[in-house]
């Protein structure tokens, strides 16, 4: 089995990034993001160049094991719900500019317009808003923690700590059920 394919009038390996786009392109004409005709357009094929490419075993399993993939991680609904959403302003407006609508349903246009139209950095805090926190505990212990307000993997642990707490080294009493104390005997101390 093949794994080139002629593209551009050029020979392809199909893990190649131009083989890589064009499984990804495949698989998006298949779930009617694109269309076919956009598919030979920019790959430069005909359609008897498209259906024999359809025919290789090594490109239906690659566009197959793409399809899987897109639709695990939620990508082709996402695409096609953009495509299907950019019909939405046009009906909002209509619904914004009806006389007869309903109050309510004119406001609600409005405000899905005025989501749309602003920039995504107005909608969404920025991603380099921190906050940061100094704890001083006293005797040269100083806590301080700075952290993104975005979940981060990089936000486990106090980003510095200055100084170790000392503990005490007094041993621990042991209150027994008539209120004597005693040392308590347990552990040993490790200074």
């Amino acid at each position: 089995m093949s794994s080139t394919i002629t593209l551009r009038g050029i020979e392809v390996e199909l893990d190649s990034d131009l083989g890589r786009r064009f499984v990804t392109d495949a698989t998006r004409a298949a779930e009617s993001v694109i269309s076919d005709q956009d598919l030979m357009e920019e790959y430069e094929l005909s359609p008897t160049d498209l259906q024999a490419l359809a025919n290789v075993k090594t490109v239906q399993r690659a566009i197959r094991d793409e399809r899987t993939r897109r639709v695990r991680s939620g990508l082709a609904a996402k695409e096609l719900a953009s495509g299907y959403f950019v019909n939405a302003p046009g009906r909002l407006n209509k619904i914004m500019m009806d006389e007869q609508a309903n109050p309510r349903h004119v406001i609600e246009s409005i405000r899905e317009l005025r989501q749309v139209a602003l920039p995504e950095s107005q909608n969404t805090p920025s991603q380099s808003d921190r906050f940061i926190i100094t704890i001083n505990l006293g005797a040269d212990h100083v806590e301080h923690y700075d952290k993104s307000i975005a979940v981060s993997p990089s936000d486990g642990a106090p980003a510095q700590l200055t100084e170790r707490p000392k503990l005490s080294k007094r041993q621990p009493k042991l209150v027994t059920s008539n209120n004597e104390t005693e040392p308590f005997q347990g552990f040993e101390n490790d200074d």
